[in-house]
C-alpha cells in the first residue's frame, strides 16, 4: 500500500511487531567521542507528554513490573484488546441499527442496515487494521489460523475475545434500547436463525456460501500483495530451445510478435490500500443475501452474543460449522490462486 497504515494492514493476519516499530541509532555513536558532540549540538528538550501520552506511558510502567511481560507479550496483549474493542464497536452498530430500524418501523430497513454496516466495517478496518488487524468475526481469525497467516495461541484469544465482545455489544444494545413498538423485546429482535420455510441444511449452505464471498475478498485484497515492480508476462514466441524468438519486421509490425504482454499489473500495495472499501462494500451486499434463509449471519459472534445473553440457541451449529467450512476453504481457495510473480510463455 501507498502509506504507512495502508501498509500495516497487509499484515492484519499476524502483526508480531506493529510496522513502525524501528530501532533508531544516531549516526555520531560510530564516529570518535571527540567529534560526537560537535556533530550532535545542543539537546533538544523533549516535547511535553499529553494526557493520553502520560496515560499510555503509566500503562507501560505497570506492564514493565511484571517479569513475564515483554515486548512481544505486549504487542499481543495491545492486539487482543484492540481486537475486543472493534468487534465491540462493529456488533452494537450491526445490532442497534437493526433495533432501531425494527422500532421506527420503516420500509427501508434492509437497505439502511447494509449500508451502516458497510460504512462501519471500512472506518473500523481503517482505525483498527494497525492494531489487531481488525478481524471482528471468528471465522475470518479462523481462515487466518487454517492458512497461516496467525498463530494458533493468537486466534485463539481473539476468537475468546470476539465471543466476549459480542456479550458485551448484546447487553449494551439491550439497556439502551427499550421494548420495540409490537412488545418484542430487543432479545427477540437480536436472536438470528434459519428463515421461515428453509431449514438447516439451507441455512447451512447459504452461510457457507456467503462467508466464503467475504473471507475470498478479504484475502484478496490484504493478503494478496506483491511488489508494485512485478508483472507476470508472456512471451509470444519462443524457438526450439524455449528462447524468445526473433520475428522478422514484417512479423513484428503486423502481429506483435516478440513482444512481452503485460497481462496482470495491479500492485499489491494499491490493492491492500483499498482493502477497507472492498471489504466494506462486500459486507454491504452480503445483507440483501440470504436473510430469509439463514438470517444473513456470515459471523458466528453477530450470532453468539444474543444466545449467550438470552439462552436462544436454536440451529446455533449451522453458524459455526457453514461460516468456518466457508471461511477455510475460501482461505485456501485464494492462497491457490493468489498472485505469484512467474514468468510464462505462449507459443502459436
Amino acid at each position: 500500500m501507498p502509506s504507512a497504515p495502508f501498509q500495516k494492514l497487509s499484515q492484519f493476519g499476524d502483526p508480531e511487531v506493529p510496522a513502525q516499530t524501528a530501532i533508531l541509532v544516531d549516526d555520531t555513536q560510530q564516529r570518535s567521542p571527540s567529534r560526537a558532540p560537535m556533530l550532535q549540538g545542543p539537546a533538544t528538550p523533549p516535547p511535553a507528554q499529553g494526557p493520553a501520552e502520560r496515560v499510555a506511558a503509566a500503562a507501560d510502567s505497570f506492564l514493565d513490573q511484571f517479569s513475564w511481560m515483554n515486548s512481544h507479550r505486549k504487542v499481543l496483549l495491545r492486539a487482543v484488546l484492540g481486537e475486543g474493542l472493534v468487534t465491540f464497536l462493529f456488533l452494537f452498530i450491526v445490532c442497534a441499527t437493526h433495533v432501531n430500524h425494527v422500532r421506527s418501523q420503516t420500509p427501508d430497513s434492509l437497505v439502511l442496515s447494509a449500508i451502516s454496516t458497510g460504512f462501519a466495517s471500512i472506518a473500523l478496518i481503517y482505525s483498527f487494521a494497525d492494531v489487531s488487524g481488525a478481524h471482528f468475526n471468528p471465522a475470518v481469525t479462523f481462515a487466518t489460523i487454517v492458512t497461516g497467516k496467525t498463530s494458533p495461541t493468537k486466534g485463539a484469544l481473539y476468537i475468546a475475545m470476539q465471543l466476549f465482545s459480542a456479550i458485551m455489544a448484546t447487553v449494551f444494545v439491550k439497556a439502551v434500547f427499550p421494548k420495540a413498538m409490537d412488545g418484542a423485546s430487543t432479545l427477540q429482535l437480536l436472536f438470528v436463525d434459519v428463515g421461515t420455510g428453509s431449514d438447516a441444511f439451507r441455512a447451512f449452505g447459504m452461510e457457507f456460501i456467503l462467508t466464503f464471498i467475504l473471507v475470498y475478498v478479504i484475502f484478496a485484497t490484504a493478503f494478496d500483495t506483491v511488489d508494485s515492480s512485478s508483472a507476470i508476462k508472456v512471451e509470444t514466441e519462443v524457438d526450439e530451445h524455449g528462447l524468445p524468438a526473433s520475428p522478422t519486421p514484417t512479423q513484428q509490425q503486423r502481429t506483435g510478435a516478440g513482444r512481452n504482454l503485460t497481462i496482470y499489473t495491479t500492485s499489491g500495495n494499491t490493492k491492500a490500500g483499498f482493502a477497507p472499501l472492498a471489504i466494506g462494500m462486500t459486507l454491504g451486499f452480503l445483507c440483501f443475501i440470504g436473510g430469509t434463509v439463514s438470517g444473513g449471519a456470515f459471523n458466528p459472534a453477530r450470532v453468539f452474543g444474543p444466545a449467550m445473553v438470552g439462552g436462544y440457541w436454536n440451529n446455533h451449529w449451522v453458524y459455526w460449522l457453514g461460516d468456518f467450512c466457508g471461511a477455510a476453504v475460501a482461505g485456501f481457495t485464494q492462497s491457490f490462486f493468489a498472485h505469484r510473480p512467474v514468468q510464462s510463455s505462449v507459443t502459436h
